[in-house]
Protein backbone atom coordinates (compact mmCIF):
# COMPACT_ATOMS: atom_id res chain seq x y z
CA UNK A 1 0.00 0.00 0.00
CA UNK A 2 1.20 3.44 -1.02
CA UNK A 3 1.81 5.95 1.39
CA UNK A 4 1.62 8.73 -1.18
CA UNK A 5 -2.38 10.19 -1.48
CA UNK A 6 -2.41 14.34 -3.68
CA UNK A 7 -1.40 16.91 -1.99
CA UNK A 8 -3.89 19.46 -0.85
CA UNK A 9 -3.73 23.22 -2.60
CA UNK A 10 -2.01 24.28 1.07
CA UNK A 11 0.71 21.59 0.67
CA UNK A 12 0.80 22.22 -3.45
CA UNK A 13 1.75 25.82 -2.78
CA UNK A 14 4.15 24.84 0.47
CA UNK A 15 6.07 23.08 -1.60
CA UNK A 16 6.33 25.06 -4.82
CA UNK A 17 7.95 27.55 -2.36
CA UNK A 18 10.27 25.50 -1.03
CA UNK A 19 11.10 24.18 -4.75
CA UNK A 20 11.89 27.46 -5.45
CA UNK A 21 14.41 28.45 -2.78
CA UNK A 22 16.75 25.43 -4.20
CA UNK A 23 16.10 26.77 -7.70
CA UNK A 24 13.78 24.58 -8.87
CA UNK A 25 10.78 25.70 -10.61
CA UNK A 26 7.87 22.88 -11.21
CA UNK A 27 6.71 23.50 -14.88
CA UNK A 28 5.93 20.79 -17.61
CA UNK A 29 9.72 20.37 -18.68
CA UNK A 30 10.49 20.00 -15.05
CA UNK A 31 8.44 17.67 -14.33
CA UNK A 32 9.03 15.63 -17.40
CA UNK A 33 12.79 15.66 -16.15
CA UNK A 34 11.68 14.61 -12.98
CA UNK A 35 10.12 11.37 -14.32
CA UNK A 36 14.09 9.79 -14.43
CA UNK A 37 15.53 9.66 -11.09
CA UNK A 38 18.80 11.26 -11.52
CA UNK A 39 17.45 14.75 -11.50
CA UNK A 40 15.91 14.07 -8.70
CA UNK A 41 18.91 12.40 -7.05
CA UNK A 42 20.53 15.14 -7.67
CA UNK A 43 18.03 17.49 -5.30
CA UNK A 44 18.40 14.83 -2.80
CA UNK A 45 21.88 15.25 -2.84
CA UNK A 46 21.71 19.05 -1.95
CA UNK A 47 19.04 18.84 0.76
CA UNK A 48 20.69 15.73 2.19
CA UNK A 49 24.36 16.14 1.43
CA UNK A 50 26.18 12.81 1.44
CA UNK A 51 23.02 10.72 1.13
CA UNK A 52 23.07 9.69 -2.80
CA UNK A 53 25.67 8.59 -4.35
CA UNK A 54 25.47 9.50 -7.93
CA UNK A 55 27.49 7.66 -9.65
CA UNK A 56 25.43 4.76 -9.13
CA UNK A 57 22.58 6.77 -11.50
CA UNK A 58 22.47 6.91 -15.38
CA UNK A 59 20.16 9.11 -17.57
CA UNK A 60 17.12 6.84 -19.19
CA UNK A 61 15.15 7.77 -21.58
CA UNK A 62 12.30 4.48 -21.66
CA UNK A 63 9.66 3.99 -18.97
CA UNK A 64 10.86 0.28 -17.95
CA UNK A 65 14.32 1.80 -17.32
CA UNK A 66 13.41 4.52 -15.41
CA UNK A 67 11.76 2.48 -13.31
CA UNK A 68 14.27 0.40 -12.97
CA UNK A 69 16.18 3.59 -11.60
CA UNK A 70 13.29 4.12 -9.04
CA UNK A 71 13.56 0.86 -7.99
CA UNK A 72 17.52 1.21 -7.58
CA UNK A 73 17.05 4.95 -5.73
CA UNK A 74 14.17 3.75 -3.80
CA UNK A 75 15.88 0.57 -2.22
CA UNK A 76 19.29 2.37 -1.36
CA UNK A 77 18.33 5.89 -0.77
CA UNK A 78 14.68 6.18 0.29
CA UNK A 79 14.06 2.91 2.18
CA UNK A 80 17.05 4.62 4.69
CA UNK A 81 15.04 7.73 4.84
CA UNK A 82 11.68 5.83 5.60
CA UNK A 83 10.16 7.02 2.48
CA UNK A 84 10.27 3.42 0.13
CA UNK A 85 8.32 3.36 -2.71
CA UNK A 86 5.72 0.58 -4.14
CA UNK A 87 6.30 -0.74 -7.62
CA UNK A 88 3.20 0.89 -8.18
CA UNK A 89 4.55 4.23 -7.30
CA UNK A 90 7.72 3.49 -9.16
CA UNK A 91 5.84 2.99 -12.42
CA UNK A 92 3.74 5.77 -11.95
CA UNK A 93 7.01 8.15 -11.04
CA UNK A 94 8.74 6.76 -14.64
CA UNK A 95 5.40 7.75 -16.09
CA UNK A 96 5.71 11.30 -14.62
CA UNK A 97 2.47 11.45 -13.05
CA UNK A 98 2.36 14.52 -11.03
CA UNK A 99 0.65 13.65 -8.00
CA UNK A 100 3.16 11.30 -6.79
CA UNK A 101 6.11 13.71 -7.82
CA UNK A 102 4.54 16.20 -5.60
CA UNK A 103 4.08 13.57 -2.97
CA UNK A 104 7.55 12.41 -2.77
CA UNK A 105 9.15 15.75 -3.05
CA UNK A 106 6.72 17.14 -0.70
CA UNK A 107 8.25 14.05 1.74
CA UNK A 108 11.44 15.31 1.30
CA UNK A 109 10.21 18.68 2.09
CA UNK A 110 9.18 17.48 5.46
CA UNK A 111 12.57 15.58 6.02
CA UNK A 112 14.31 19.12 6.38
CA UNK A 113 11.50 20.65 8.44
CA UNK A 114 11.53 17.78 10.90
CA UNK A 115 14.96 18.17 10.96
CA UNK A 116 14.76 21.99 11.62
CA UNK A 117 11.81 21.53 14.57
CA UNK A 118 14.29 19.31 15.87
CA UNK A 119 17.40 21.41 16.05
CA UNK A 120 15.16 23.68 17.56
CA UNK A 121 13.93 21.57 20.47
CA UNK A 122 17.47 19.94 20.92
CA UNK A 123 18.59 24.11 21.32
CA UNK A 124 15.77 25.02 23.48
CA UNK A 125 16.73 22.07 25.83
CA UNK A 126 20.02 22.86 25.84
CA UNK A 127 19.88 26.57 27.20
CA UNK A 128 17.81 25.08 30.11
Amino acid sequence: MSAFRPLSYQQCQMLDLWLHSYGVLLNHRTRHRFTDVLPVARLFNRVHPGRVNLSRYVARNSVTLKAVNWRIFSARVLKKMNMELTPSDEDKLARGEEWVQDALLYQLMMTVVQRVHFGQDLASEQSF
